[in-house]
Parts: structure tokens; sequence; C-alpha cells
């Protein structure tokens, strides 16, 4: 007999968002990407065609904060920041938040990883309008297809 379990809201809310990063794990092992957390990754000598995950970074905040994953290919790296919103919530009150963190990453390449659908719709635009106009790094608001569509077509090249 199966047991019914309801997850709180956080708890919601980390599942769902392991599904995102769960298709990001695909998509890069689909193009021989090894998987390694950033300890080990560092510890290696920073291999490329990695997916490194839960890499640090310093906050706006002088605070310690970490990204799910870094695409390290033969070229560059790349910061890949995962959102996941399903319902309606205070996840999109926090893109300023993000946004400002990634101008201070040291990777000039950031790819936010936007789906779910629960996003107000003026909180994605102010987002997607940050990214488009940023000077200062490349940032590239992408959802699960385009984020696929872009990794299929760029990936093999970097």
């Amino acid at each position: 007999m199966m047991e019914n379990k309801t997850l709180q809201g956080g708890s919601t809310a980390n599942k769902n968002g392991r599904v995102l990063e769960d298709l990001v794990r695909s998509v890069l092992k689909t193009h021989n990407y090894t998987e390694m957390p950033y300890i080990n990754w560092v510890a290696c000598g920073s291999p490329r065609n990695t997916l490194v995950l839960r890499v640090p970074y310093t906050t706006i905040y002088n605070t310690k904060g970490y990204t799910e994953f870094l695409i390290a290919t033969n070229t560059i790296k790349i910061r890949l920041e995962c959102k996941w919103q399903q319902a309606t919530g205070s996840v999109d009150e926090k893109y300023p938040y993000l946004f400002e963190n990634m101008l201070h990453v040291d990777e000039n390449f950031i790819i936010i990883l936007l789906s779910g659908g629960g996003y107000k719709k003026q909180a994605k635009e102010w987002l997607s309008n940050s990214c488009n106009t940023c000077e200062k790094k490349t940032i590239k608001l992408f959802n699960t297809e385009e984020f696929t569509i872009w990794a299929n077509k760029n990936l093999p090249k970097l």
C-alpha cells in the first residue's frame, strides 16, 4: 500500500526545481559532459567538458551564494542558474537580486534557465529586458526548450 504524503511548499518547490536541474544534466550528458562537484573539479585541475555542480560565488551582500551549474567547455565557462516557478509566489520578486549577483560572478557568459510558468508576466519581462540590454556581460534567459535548442546548436562548437 502506497502512502500519500503531502509536501510542504518548500519541499514541493525543491522537488520541482530538481526536475529542471535533471533536464540540464540530461542535455549535458547527451553532449558527453562529465558531471562533477565544484570541489572535485578544482582539485582535478578544472577539466573541460564538465558540468560542474554547486558553484560558489560572493553575493552582492558579500555572503556566499551558490549557482546550480557551471558548464566548462573547451573554450569558455558558462554559469547556469536555474529558477523554477510553477505557481505564483515570491521567486519572481528575487529576479533583481539574481540579476545583480550575476553581474558580479567571474564568468562573462551566464544562462538563466526560467521555467514553470508561475512567475508574473511583468517579472519575466523585466528580467528578459535586463538580460537583453546588459552591456557588462552576456546573459541569456531561456526556457527549457530554448536551452535545449541552444545546447544542441552550440555545445558541440564550444
